[in-house]
């Protein structure tokens, strides 16, 4: 998995994009994968959209961009699915 996160001189925003090397190909496919609370994507392997800058966005891209966690419940690939998606909330 691939994190791109470039601040935007326009404003207070930032090009982020998530590209991964497996790609997501259906529900079946759900399971630990990245983009699996993604919904319905254009792109198997990316997603990419404009954010808005805020300290809840740059706090989730750096917990996104952490070093594998040991979680007590679930798998690090999930966590970071969700993580995805929470970032998708702050698409401009």
């Amino acid at each position: 998995m691939t994190v791109k996160a470039l601040e935007l001189d326009y404003g207070p925003v930032i090009d982020f994009s998530v590209t991964i090397d497996r790609p997501f190909k259906d529900t079946g496919d759900w399971a630990d994968h990245p983009f699996m609370y993604a919904g319905t994507l254009e792109s198997p392997t990316e997603i990419a959209n404009i954010v808005e800058d805020t300290p809840a966005v740059r706090a989730l891209i750096a917990e996104l961009v952490e070093e594998p966690k040991k979680l007590y419940t679930g798998t690090d690939c999930s966590h970071r699915a969700r993580l995805i998606k929470a970032i998708m909330g702050f698409w401009s």
